[in-house]
């Protein structure tokens, strides 16, 4: 799996998993929502650095460094991104 859909997959569970109370339906809310959790889950098995001097490490974490990077500078709206299918608006 690449960064780019890795950061995709992501979204889309934070995205349809989000309660609908307390956002007031607000499409913009549900993405800012959204993208801060998964930020939130890259930053943690980022936090756990190296966990140790095997090659596998250093590759997972050079790709939840991908991962973060795609999550910033993806513009997750309607006309570039397709939603996971909801009734939210």
């Amino acid at each position: 799996m690449k960064a780019e859909e890795k950061a995709k997959e992501l979204f889309d569970k934070y995205y349809s998993n989000i309660p609908e109370e307390g956002l007031q339906g607000k499409y913009s809310l549900f993405v800012n929502h959204a993208k801060k959790c998964a930020l939130i889950l890259v930053d943690e098995i980022l936090d756990l650095g190296y966990v140790s001097n095997e090659p596998s490490s250093f590759r997972v974490y050079d790709f939840y460094s991908k991962v973060k990077m795609e999550l910033l500078k993806k513009d997750f709206n309607i006309i570039s991104y397709d939603l996971p299918k909801t009734n939210k608006t």
